[in-house]
């Protein structure tokens, strides 16, 4: 991310030489911002205090409640339970291996972190032809060049990578392009890969040994037309509408609106220290009452316990005393004690009631993160009886990863067949079930589900498509025959599960 104005200004300069809309790029500077809450480093972090005599550097404590919201609506959108489903067993099979293989869950809790605080993330699939495999990469929003786009949808797309050092001194990046062009010679649109190797200035950097089945007056290390108009690359954003940008094909932070609020939810929660160390208690000693000057103070401070006595009746180690020296306010006591009343408590209050106007402008809706010491999210029971609102942004952020998964696992199939010689069917159905368990209350959504059965309402294949398969009615089907088939079917009435092991119905 460090790299990112290197990246935008060299791929600006590349692609405003070849006619490409770059108007959207300043956009880039948001990212920049939106990143450093993310870190909880940010410009603002760091000021200076004056103390009547000069200014004192402070870095202001983060509760990083920016990285906290994205970590959060990773681990509810995608958890190990989230799986997708094909009708054909083989297809299911072989994307099961290959999901695991490239780590899919764990990779994609990443990149939606991530998406969730730049705006815009992506994958983007392809063909090693040296390890002969299907490769994923996980994009996020820093390296994302959109090219052409139709109501915020992204048609064509850029994806930058760093490309290391070329010859002695030159930064480079790669810059892969995916286009929907007229098929050559055919009816029809294909989507074209290329990669360009372009330095700092936008410039090409040409290596020849690079080039792969080109002739050596293309600018391209290589070009691939692939044949269909399924993009190999998918698009995901936060399913808000960019406030700052409405017209930007990137999306929106979750936290984009909302850094005032994060500002003040540092600026209680620095309090809180500063309260706590400036309210320390203070004891103050007359100097001639102890058995030593000013000078031996300093003796100590530099040369250790030899330049204390013995008889000092107090441990200079403990920051509770202060020494005075021999200057005292007429009728004080030779020691006295100051402590300030702490207002901690009116701080905790005030930081519980920004945690509340910040979660529910991240979408958790209010309640969902409390303060007492530390951050403490809310429990899955608490979620399920108080929180409609996150069920409801849960699911709308759910439907652009599901249709991203989709198209991703479209892309791998039609590779396995392009390359691989496999024979999948391409536009077979698949759909995604995700893990809601934590906002579904199933026992009185599978009660309500035997109702509709027992009424007639419904029948065994739907009951069980909602209860078990996420709507998913073949699946249900097929779940049903085998339980029949293996004898161990009972009637749903008599346990809500459909089957056990006492049986046939």
């Amino acid at each position: 991310m460090e790299k990112l104005g290197d990246i935008a200004k060299a791929v600006g300069e590349y692609m405003k030489g070849r006619g490409f809309n770059i108007a959207h790029l300043p956009y880039t500077i948001k990212m920049q911002e939106d990143y450093s809450w993310y870190r909880g480093n940010t410009d603002w972090h760091t000021y200076r205090i004056p103390n009547g005599k000069r200014k004192i550097k402070h870095t202001r404590k983060t509760l990083n409640m920016a990285k906290t919201a994205c970590e959060d609506w990773a681990s509810l959108i995608m958890t190990e339970k989230t799986k997708v489903q094909l009708q054909d067993d083989n297809a299911q099979k072989f994307i099961d291996k290959f999901f695991n293989e490239i780590d899919l869950i764990n990779n994609s809790r990443q990149l939606i972190e991530l998406t969730m605080a730049l705006g815009t993330g992506a994958y983007v699939s392809r063909f090693n032809t040296e390890q002969q495999k299907i490769k994923v990469d996980f994009i996020h929003g820093d390296l994302v060049f959109p090219l052409k786009w139709e109501s915020n949808k992204i048609i064509d797309c850029g994806f930058a990578t760093v490309g290391g050092q070329r010859g002695d001194t030159k930064v480079t990046f790669k810059f892969i392009t995916h286009t929907l062009e007229d098929k050559k010679g055919k009816d029809g649109k294909e989507y074209v890969i290329r990669e360009v190797c372009i330095d700092q200035e936008g410039s090409i950097v040409r290596d020849k040994d690079l080039a792969r089945g080109l002739n050596s007056s293309s600018e391209y290390e290589y070009e691939i037309r692939t044949g269909t108009d399924i993009p190999f690359f998918q698009i995901i954003k936060p399913n808000i509408v960019n406030a700052y940008d409405k017209t930007s094909p990137f999306g929106e932070s979750v936290f984009g609106q909302y850094l005032d609020t994060l500002k003040q939810l540092d600026e209680d929660y620095d309090a809180l220290f500063t309260e706590i160390n400036v309210g320390k208690k203070k004891i103050f000693v007359k100097g001639g009452l102890l058995n030593f000057d000013v000078k031996s103070v300093k003796d100590f401070e530099d040369d250790g316990e030899d330049s204390v006595s013995a008889k000092d009746p107090i441990d200079y180690n403990d920051t509770a005393y202060y020494v005075l020296g021999n200057d005292w306010e007429d009728g004080k006591p030779p020691l006295y004690v100051t402590q300030w009343q702490l207002y901690v408590d009116q701080i905790t209050n005030a930081l519980n009631m920004n945690l509340d106007v910040f979660s529910k402008g991240v979408g958790f809706g209010n309640g969902f993160y409390n303060f007492n010491g530390s951050i403490v999210a809310r429990t899955a029971t608490e979620i399920i009886s108080i929180n409609h609102t996150l069920y409801k942004n849960l699911r709308n952020h759910e439907n652009v990863i599901e249709k991203a998964l989709i198209g991703l696992t479209r892309a791998i199939l039609y590779l396995a067949n392009f390359f691989l010689g496999t024979n999948f069917n391409v536009e077979q159905d698949i759909t995604v079930d995700f893990d809601d368990g934590i906002l579904e209350d199933k026992s009185k959504k599978r009660t309500e589900l035997l109702a509709l059965y027992d009424a007639g309402l419904i029948d065994a294949v739907e009951f069980h498509a909602q209860d078990r398969f996420s709507g998913n009615r073949e699946q249900a089907t097929k779940f049903i025959n085998v339980m029949e088939e293996s004898g161990t079917m009972r009637d749903i009435s008599s346990g809500f599960g459909g089957f056990g092991t006492f049986g046939g119905s």
